[in-house]
């Protein structure tokens, strides 16, 4: 392995898996957003009001809680607070899950978020042993929204119709 563990932070698409498994002798670590995670979590809850769903919800506005106490500090801080609070957090959390999964049915939308989860646990848990990654990627797409924004705007610049709209 190279002297810098890479770490690429994205969502679930799997075609960043496969960039990632394309790269032998040097290898790509993915980071799982958070907010992806989440937002699966939240969807169910927001059109059933399942209780299980709110418990995940809990635990990981419990999670950010801690993240946003973290924000701004250097790399090896974030990491060693990581060590020592948000692995409290985030490992029974993972427990948890594992032993509601068995409790839903397999076929809802929650079972399909809890496996999503235990799934892809190794990348929601880069943030434990990286202090320089994100638990989401938000400020990266807010970053990039401006830019995708303008690329827009400037392909239709000059268009009286688009004015118009």
């Amino acid at each position: 392995m190279s002297m810098f563990w890479r770490v690429l932070q994205v969502d679930s698409y799997a075609g960043f898996k496969r960039l990632a498994g394309n790269r032998a002798g040097d290898p790509v670590t993915l980071a799982f957003c958070w907010t992806h995670m989440r937002r699966y979590f939240y969807e169910f809850h927001a059109s059933t009001g399942s209780p299980l769903a709110a418990e995940v919800l809990a635990q990981v506005q419990e999670l950010y809680a801690t993240e946003g106490q973290l924000r701004g500090h250097p790399a090896a801080h974030r990491r060693h607070a990581r060590q020592a609070r948000s692995r409290l957090l985030v490992e029974p959390l993972h427990a948890w899950l594992q032993a509601h999964q068995g409790r839903v049915s397999a076929a809802s939308d929650l079972a399909k978020a809890i496996r999503y989860v235990l799934r892809h646990r190794p990348s929601l848990t880069v943030i434990l042993d990286d202090g320089r990654v994100q638990v989401d990627s938000n400020v990266v797409k807010l970053a990039i929204r401006r830019v995708a924004l303008d690329r827009k705007n400037e392909l239709l610049a000059g268009s009286h119709d688009w004015a118009r709209h």
